[in-house]
């Protein structure tokens, strides 16, 4: 609607001065959600392939690095996907049925590569995506 303001108006105007025959109104509206139906598909279409160019730059990581496991690789593929994502050991833990040890290993090995940043909230460590995480990726 805010993309065609005027033909909205016409078709309501349209309506009004043919004794209220609303179909100058439902034709529009259909363009309208035929329209956006359209734009969701490119939409749709557009973060489908990013994210498998994401997928295939952690694959690409994983050959270079040499030495992530399954879960470090599930880890950065769902932080890529996530822009606000936040892990603790506790949460690891439990996503991939570990050890904590092996949780917090799997963390740690990831904040040395650079791959995740550390804060420390409250007694808990919290676990954020690097903020150059994409960068890092590309090359």
């Amino acid at each position: 609607l805010r993309q065609a303001r005027a033909k909205y108006s016409r078709s309501f105007l349209y309506t009004e001065s043919d004794e209220n025959d609303v179909t100058y109104f439902l034709l529009h509206q259909l363009r309208v959600l035929l329209r956006a139906i359209d734009d969701l598909h490119a939409y749709l279409t557009r973060k489908t392939a990013e994210l498998q160019e994401a997928e295939q730059r952690i694959l690409q990581l994983a050959h270079v690095k040499g030495d992530l496991n399954q879960r470090q690789l599930a880890l950065l593929n769902h932080a890529l996907k996530t822009a606000t994502a936040r892990y603790t050991v506790e949460s690891h833990r439990v996503s991939h049925g570990v050890s904590y040890e092996t949780s917090r290993s799997d963390l740690l090995k990831l904040v040395a590569q650079g791959l995740l940043e550390v804060r420390k909230m409250g007694k808990a460590h919290i676990f954020l995506p690097s903020a150059n995480l994409h960068s890092m990726l590309r090359k």
